[in-house]
């Protein structure tokens, strides 16, 4: 521990982008960096929004190049390519650990499981580690480690003190692999310092009753795992009923995928109701006159856009996967369809737009629930008690959960009877 009386903490990116995992490392640092007892500095693979970001909060960062460990390639002829992942990633080390001496961190902190170099570099600098494990590698990213799960979990066991999950459904998934001493659960943070409590009433005339055309958004990369397909489906039926609806896609991810979206489009005869907007860093602006916010994903984690959108007072209709049932409660904060039935989709999307009172509802309550249950404040304090714990210090986080025998991995948000069980999908 260095010798002065600040913490110094030394955060691991995987990525220089501004997706989920990324901005809520954004708020992360800031918070701590904005309290009395912290420095933070940040690495990142390359420059990109992150850095740009980090920068002007006046936040040290250093570039440094690293591999993730995991990857969709698979076979025999992969195996030297998933090698050489892990071998870049030891050289990075290499590369930063004189510098990382200098600043002499209290803490190493991963940010994503997807990359081994906080990891790594903890070991090096026999440092304590944190991970924050933000993703399942194959429920969710249809990904493999590179090598295999049962190594890289060992490896990050070995070398890892407390393991932060946003969601009860990854601490789940690692309580049969790790200590679960070592886990806790501390949900994503966000800024509702701006967002009022919205006005439900004007917002349905706007974007339903007086709206020409009904605006749903799916907001995320667009890839497969995400299941646009559902929404495109979705509004075809409806149309097809004479529903005036339309689809806005908004998000980047593989050319082919999205060819596959604009024919599919054309194909149901709704390549006027479908349109594709590409990545945006304009949240609120995302959401300005969006009627519905769907989110289609075969699994996710948390799901974080789910917050965002409740918190703009824009109602959700949600697959029922993975770790979402944790964010909002059916029937009180959202609604839930059964993941790939496209039918179920467009029937939940019908029973919001054509209830003026349930849709009023939806309003008020995701905004009051998601701005209570998921607030910045909530989110660094958790996190910070967990540092402070694994450095020996006051403030151990006797009020953040730790997934312990003792303890049913469930999870009861408002409205959601006590022992639902997270994993139903």
């Amino acid at each position: 521990m260095n010798s002065g009386k600040r913490t110094r903490i030394l955060f691991a990116s995987h990525s220089s982008g501004m997706y989920g995992a990324e901005r809520s490392l954004l708020t992360l640092v800031e918070g701590l960096r904005a309290a009395d007892d912290f420095d933070v500095a940040v690495l990142l693979p390359r420059r990109g929004p992150l850095r740009d970001a980090l920068l002007s909060s006046g936040i040290e960062t250093r570039i440094i190049r690293s591999n993730e460990w995991i990857g969709r390639d698979d076979g025999l002829a992969a195996v030297p390519r998933r090698l050489a992942r892990v071998l870049a990633t030891l050289i990075s080390v290499a590369r930063v650990r004189s510098w990382a001496r200098q600043w002499s961190p209290d803490l190493v902190y991963s940010n994503s499981i997807a990359c081994p170099l906080g990891l790594f570099l903890a070991a090096a600098l026999g440092k304590p580690h944190i991970w924050h494990v933000r993703e399942l590698v194959v429920e969710q990213m249809g990904a493999r480690f590179d090598l295999g799960e049962s190594l890289s979990i060992a490896l990050a066991n070995r070398w890892t003190d407390r393991m932060i999950c946003n969601s009860r459904v990854v601490a789940d998934k690692l309580s049969d692999m790790v200590p679960k001493s070592k886990l806790a659960v501390v949900y994503n943070g966000f800024d509702f310092q701006a967002s009022a409590c919205p006005d439900a009433a004007a917002k349905y005339d706007q974007t339903v009753a007086n709206a020409p055309t009904i605006r749903l958004a799916i907001i995320g990369s667009v890839q497969p795992s995400k299941g646009q397909e559902d929404g495109i489906r979705a509004v075809a039926a409806l149309v097809s009923e004479g529903v005036p609806v339309s689809l806005e896609i908004i998000g980047s991810g593989p050319k082919d995928y999205e060819d596959h979206l604009r024919s599919l489009a054309v194909e149901l005869s709704i390549k006027d109701e479908v349109r594709f907007s590409g990545y945006s860093q304009d949240v609120a602006g995302a959401f300005r006159g969006i009627a519905l916010m769907l989110l289609t994903s075969r699994f996710e984690v948390f799901g974080r856009v789910v917050v965002e959108s409740l918190a703009h007072g824009t109602p959700v209709v949600a697959s029922r996967a993975g770790g979402i049932p944790e964010v909002f409660a059916e029937n009180v904060t959202g609604l839930c369809y059964r993941p790939g039935d496209h039918q179920d989709l467009a029937a939940k999307i019908a029973a919001i737009i054509n209830d003026r009172a349930r849709y009023e509802r939806l309003v008020i309550d995701g905004w009051r629930d998601v701005t209570r249950r998921f607030s910045k404040g909530k989110y660094i304090d958790g996190v910070r008690k967990v540092i402070l714990d694994v450095l020996g210090r006051t403030g151990a986080p006797d009020d953040v959960p730790e997934v312990g025998p003792e303890l049913d991995l469930t999870i009861a948000p408002t409205g959601m009877k006590r022992g639902s069980d997270v994993r139903e999908y």
